[in-house]
């Protein structure tokens, strides 16, 4: 299932506890994934069990984006399944300070 991916939608994974926000999407729809299965809108009930080959979870409070870094998303809620669009994972973003000059920077896992 395909989604148009928009600042502030709220999707849910089919395979575990995760909740993510949008925070930058493309305005095209992509196939959001986690645990290897496609994502749905809160509310939606389906349960699937994960692909073990996209384990790895996703944490609450964190930021992921895809390689293009075009999609970013903030987890809500912690899930055991990974992140993907269709097969890619998508990259762990971490905010960090730069101690010198007070500035937000983005470090990439």
């Amino acid at each position: 299932m395909k989604l148009v991916l928009t600042p502030g939608l709220i999707l849910r994974s089919t395979t575990c506890d995760a909740e993510i926000e949008v925070l930058r999407g493309t305005g095209e729809a992509v196939a959001l994934c986690c645990g290897g299965h496609p994502m749905v809108r809160v509310g939606d009930n389906c349960k699937l069990n994960i692909d073990f080959n996209f384990l790895g979870g996703c944490k609450s409070g964190h930021r992921y984006v895809n390689d293009k870094n075009t999609i970013e998303l903030f987890c809500t809620k912690s899930g055991a399944g990974a992140l993907s669009i269709e097969s890619s994972l998508l990259l762990h973003v971490e905010n960090r300070v730069n101690a010198t000059s007070g500035k937000d920077g983005l470090v990439i896992y």
